[in-house]
């Protein structure tokens, strides 16, 4: 585990005003929630150091911080609304870990993360652009992700890419969900990547193509022009010319007289 490279203490003291400051997530906590519901998650904080009292971390890991947070924010469930502000401190928890660079700790909480706000969709509509956002997030570090892992290969599932392509296919966006299916499945990360993906492909319309012409339809397409006939004027011979051939003289094939083209013969 690797410890914080930017403790914003570097006195004698060990700790600093709460844990929302001691992981520096001040910006993120004042940009996720309103004031009015960060004077409410602080009226919920009793002894828990989280913006106020010493929180001691100087000899803790990013991901025990975060566990901290985390555990915080199980206070808020119930109603909808308190389901929302709990949720988005998993929002928070990310971006300290982004901020740290731990990307193995990153991906084991929005793996358990994103299924979770997935579930509550119903219960709290307002869940569903927070999964989403979450979703976005989890693919877009996924690079980074991949990078600690062993071997720099994918292990296990991918909770991002699996639940976007969920949520475009609610949203009727097959295309999309299907990109995302064959995302995770060409990448290497565990999951029902086939089944989804073939049930997706039956599903999709295929490509509209230009309308016919109606008249075509009917009567088939229309006969080629027949050729000319034209006849030698020195020693009579037919020839048949095609009906796309422009020049206005040629050959005579038998006797080698010129013979003008335009000329029809019967």
């Amino acid at each position: 585990m690797r410890f914080l490279s930017f403790m914003s203490n570097t006195s004698d003291m060990p700790g600093v005003e709460g844990l929302i400051d001691e992981c520096g997530l001040r910006p993120a906590y004042n940009r996720i929630f309103t004031e009015d519901e960060r004077r409410h998650i602080e009226s919920r904080q009793g002894n828990f150091p989280l913006t106020k009292g010493a929180y001691i971390a100087s000899h803790l890991g990013e991901f025990d911080m975060v566990a901290d947070l985390l555990q915080f924010a199980e206070r808020f469930a119930g109603s909808p609304p308190e389901v929302y502000i709990g949720m988005r401190f998993h929002i928070m928890a990310t971006s300290f870990l982004e901020l740290t660079g731990d990307w193995f700790s990153y991906h084991q909480v929005m793996q358990l993360f994103i299924p979770r706000v997935f579930s509550l969709r119903a219960s709290s509509p307002r869940c569903d652009p927070l999964t989403q956002e979450a979703c976005e997030q989890h693919i877009r570090h996924t690079q980074q992700i991949v990078a600690v892992m062993e071997n720099g290969q994918p292990q296990g599932p991918h909770a991002g890419y699996w639940h976007m392509s969920l949520l475009m296919d609610e949203r009727k966006k097959l295309d999309s969900a299907l990109y995302y299916a064959r995302q995770g499945k060409a990448q290497g990360w565990e999951g029902e990547w086939g089944t989804r993906i073939a049930g997706l492909e039956k599903r999709i319309p295929p490509k509209e193509t230009p309308m016919a012409n109606p008249l075509e339809a009917r009567l088939g397409p229309p006969k080629a022009a027949a050729p000319r006939v034209v006849s030698c004027v020195q020693c009579g011979q037919r020839m048949r010319i095609p009906a796309d051939y422009q020049k206005p003289q040629g050959t005579c094939i038998k006797c080698g007289a010129v013979v003008l083209l335009a000329v029809q013969g019967i």
